[in-house]
């Protein structure tokens, strides 16, 4: 996890303990109860869909009577917390922007499925030697007699609803701390020391994880041109902006002032010395601390923690590389980019013919990025912006800037202009989902370690591309691709797709 290795904590007492062991108690239970609800609500809603189906399509084997299904819906709820506790969904673990989150519901989900499949063939069938009234058809009873089984339609109904809901459900959740935060009952108050590159990554992180129980206040920077300044963590979240308070000269008066829990020294690149005079302030205070390690900005995801004999190391982490994951994946991207430029042919057809009405130029912008393992590669995509436009200019940060056209602006606003890095993709230039390709003369500054990210195929889209950082610059965000590179997997791409699909819905360009 990025937060776990952003900071070594140090053990010293928290002044605002209890409030907080409360607060993390609170929004357990009520997480467990939601969950509970959407699981039962989802076999319900399952079972309503099966006879809708059954009824307009004649899909299925036939009416179902609902007290068996009673008893599945109050079991099933039961199964899954359980197995949502088993993969830490009820633990503070958080992973960039929760795709880790989704990730282990739908390892849940599948195995809480395996679980259920194997119990409906399993169990005995019941045996009814009366009639068993069921109201369908405009309330007239249905009567069923002889022995029953469990649909396995309806299992596989309630299933894709449960995933559904199971995440609209949490992301609702998330927001309404997100507005707790602000003004965080039980939360641990922080100041951050330093209003850095890393200080305002991790500002970000913690607005973007609320249930860590860790609610900034403001900064701390020893540069005095900053000092007033507001850093606004998440875009058109106005709550996640905090201010520089002052400098570490104030730290003592700002601790009592802010009624501060815990202060988190967020720059790496300063000396030794200077690291433990903050130390040293921050014990004279009384006030817990944390530090983020020296080598943060070397490393990001690079590295892993260790000990030999109670002596911590921080160890090089190698590149997973799964030889039956990379050929699934690349049969996926192969089977899902025909499938997808297959359904989208009318649209690329009208997409085209538009482009060509409304501004001179190509239909088509070709622009040369660097690929895997360095290679260079001419990446398609349907062109958005006016052939005045220089190539390789900073990209636009929002659809009304001057240099996009009329359609330009629709296509990139629902994403349509990626729809030819398809072709990429079965050339095997591309991956549906991998760290986003770079110009070439951005790669010649990347360093050695900074290089690693060049081990996969770059992606149409990735964890970067739905975070809110969209906007900004791809090699000021790499600690993005490197959670990719260190959590690639199979479920992990899905989650990514199904969040580029919803933000995509939604109209915010990815």
């Amino acid at each position: 996890m990025l937060l776990k290795s952003m900071w070594l904590i140090v053990n010293t007492e928290s002044n605002n303990a209890f409030s907080k062991s409360n607060y993390l108690r609170v929004y357990t239970f009520v997480q467990i109860v939601l969950d509970y609800f959407t699981v039962v609500i989802s076999v319900f809603l399952g079972y309503g869909l099966y006879h809708v189906l059954l009824n307009a399509f004649n899909i299925g084997a036939g009416v179902q009577p609902i007290g068996i299904y009673q008893t599945l819906a109050f079991s099933a709820g039961v199964l899954f917390l359980v197995i949502f506790e088993r993969f830490g969904l009820y633990s503070r673990k958080v992973g960039i922007l929760n795709v880790d989150e989704m990730k282990r519901i739908l390892q849940s989900l599948l195995i809480g499925s395996l679980i259920l499949v194997s119990f409906t063939f399993l169990i005995r069938p019941i045996e009814t030697s009366e009639p068993i009234p069921f109201f369908i058809n405009n309330g007239a009873p249905l009567d069923i007699q002889g022995p029953l089984l469990y649909s396995r339609l309806i299992l596989f109904y309630s299933l894709v609803i449960l995933f559904i809901l199971i995440n609209i459900q949490r992301h609702f959740l998330n927001r309404i701390l997100l507005k707790l935060h602000v003004s965080g009952p039980g939360l641990n108050r922080v100041l951050i020391y330093g209003a850095g590159k890393v200080g305002l990554q991790l500002q970000r992180r913690l607005f973007e994880n609320p249930r860590i129980g860790l609610k900034p206040i403001g900064f701390i920077d020893d540069d005095l041109e900053k000092v007033g300044r507001t850093f606004q963590a998440i875009r058109d979240r106005a709550e996640t902006a905090i201010p520089v308070l002052g400098t570490g000269l104030s730290l003592s008066d700002l601790v009592e002032s802010w009624q501060i829990n815990e202060i988190i020294i967020a720059i790496p690149t300063a000396s030794t010395a200077r690291i433990y005079e903050i130390i040293n302030s921050c014990i004279k205070t009384g006030v817990r601390f944390s530090f983020v390690p020296n080598l943060f900005d070397m490393f990001i995801q690079q590295v892993h923690f260790d000990e030999i004999e109670g002596i911590p190391l921080l160890r090089m982490k190698g590149i997973r590389k799964s030889y039956i994951y990379l050929a699934v994946k690349r049969v996926f991207d192969v089977c899902f980019a025909c499938l997808l430029l297959l359904l989208t042919l009318p649209l690329t057809l009208s997409i085209a013919l538009l482009i060509k009405v409304d501004s001179a130029g190509p239909v088509f912008f070709s622009q040369q990025r660097v690929g895997k393992d360095g290679r260079l590669f001419n990446m398609l995509k349907f062109r958005s912006m006016h052939i005045s436009a220089s190539q390789y200019q900073r990209s636009p940060e929002n659809h009304y800037d001057p240099r996009i056209t009329r359609v330009g602006r629709w296509l990139r606003r629902f994403n349509l202009d990626e729809i030819p890095q398809f072709i990429n993709v079965i050339r095997g230039e591309m991956s549906v989902v991998g760290p986003r390709p770079e110009m070439p003369f951005v790669v010649d500054t990347y360093t050695p370690m900074q290089r690693r990210r060049l081990s996969l195929r770059p992606g149409i889209t990735g964890i970067w591309q739905i975070s809110s950082d969209r906007t900004g610059e791809i090699h000021e965000n790499l600690d993005y691709d490197f959670y990719y590179t260190e959590n690639q997997s199979f479920l992990l791409d899905i989650v990514v797709i199904a969040k580029t699909i919803a933000l995509g819905i939604k109209g915010k360009g990815v």
